[in-house]
């Protein structure tokens, strides 16, 4: 009887094993959020390889875009009426950059970031306290020059050419070149982010970018909690690409212009007029000098801060901010030529 017994017992605890095994209690398993973010199925998009010694991904996922003609534009403001363009095929992240991201570039290269000040809530408020650090927060509070930096940063680690000469004399930046034969990464022209934004050659014609439902696709002020959200958590577009209505509004490589589209605009891979020129569009109070509104730069989309009820829509938005200058809702995402 007792050897019955303890044989007995024997099956119950291998019967007990083999179950835990196949069928782990939640709080046995080791899965976050982020996880989920990283292994999403985006189709289209590159492996991932890791740089052990700096910890930098080899290549990120970024979605091919293949080129095509649309119009541009919506007719829902003076400064964009809309037109055909027609834009080369090219690759864009997926995802905006993030803050695990932007703390890799600065611990290399940019030391004298203020991590403290870019991380508050309202730099115009110090009671306001300051974001709880998230590896997958896109990066915001970032100037256009700073992000013009990382391209050419990431390019060089990653074994491109980069795209951009930058001439500074101090401070000042007196001049960028842009080098349009290079295999490296850089910011996206406006005709390149809007292309990618409606869904490129998969459009379906969504008032934003990948559904009509705005909460489906986008952190805005109604489900934010007014700050910014990490990344790949909404719905991604028709290419695979997320958080394009909302979250972060992103930088371009255009100059800001209103009469651009009237005046000079190609048909054919526009990147922006040769200056800046938003009389208006800058506050005279922070910016006196005119010399001001001749170095912004265009920003796209919705961020935590758009109200969807305000005016057009989101996917088209558009506006001008100073190169030199950051937001608390201004980031960025990458582009390169198509190899």
């Amino acid at each position: 009887m007792k050897y019955i017994l303890i044989i007995f017992l024997s099956m119950i605890f291998c019967f007990s094993a083999c179950t835990q095994k196949n069928n782990p209690r939640e709080d046995n398993v080791v899965f976050t959020e982020s996880d989920a973010v990283t292994s999403v199925d985006i189709g289209a998009g590159e492996a991932i390889g890791v740089d052990e010694e700096n910890r930098i991904p080899l290549e990120d996922n970024f979605i091919f875009v293949r080129g095509g003609t649309f119009i541009m534009g919506d007719g829902s403001g003076e400064d964009n009426p809309p037109h055909e363009v027609t834009v080369s095929d090219f690759y864009i992240s997926a995802y905006q950059i993030t803050f695990k991201e932007w703390k890799a570039f600065t611990d290399d290269a940019l030391q004298e970031f203020r991590w403290e000040s870019a991380m508050m809530l309202n730099p115009f408020d110090g009671e306001a306290g300051f974001h709880e650090w998230q590896d997958d927060l896109p990066m915001f509070n970032i100037t256009w020059l700073q992000a013009i930096k990382y391209c050419n940063w990431l390019s060089e680690k990653r074994g491109r050419r980069p795209v951009y000469k930058i001439t500074m004399s101090g401070r000042e930046l007196l001049s960028i070149e842009w080098d349009r034969s290079a295999n490296g990464y850089r910011l996206p022209t406006e005709a390149e982010w809007e292309y990618a934004a409606i869904g490129g050659e998969l459009s379906r014609g969504y008032m934003h970018s990948g559904s009509n439902n705005v909460d489906e696709v986008a952190w805005h002020w109604g489900n934010s909690n007014r700050s910014a959200q990490p990344v790949g958590r909404k719905k991604p577009n028709e290419l695979g690409i997320y958080d394009m209505t909302g979250n972060v509004t992103e930088w371009c490589w255009d100059f800001y212009d209103i009469y651009y589209y009237y005046l000079e605009s190609p048909k054919k891979d526009p990147v922006g007029p040769s200056i800046g020129n938003a009389p208006g569009l800058i506050d005279p109070e922070f910016f006196p000098r005119e010399r001001d509104t001749i170095h912004v730069r265009v920003i796209r989309g919705g961020s935590f801060r758009f109200n969807p009820n305000w005016g057009r829509s989101s996917v088209r938005a558009r506006n001008g901010w100073p190169y030199n200058w950051r937001d608390i809702d201004i980031g960025f995402r990458l582009v390169r030529n198509a190899d």
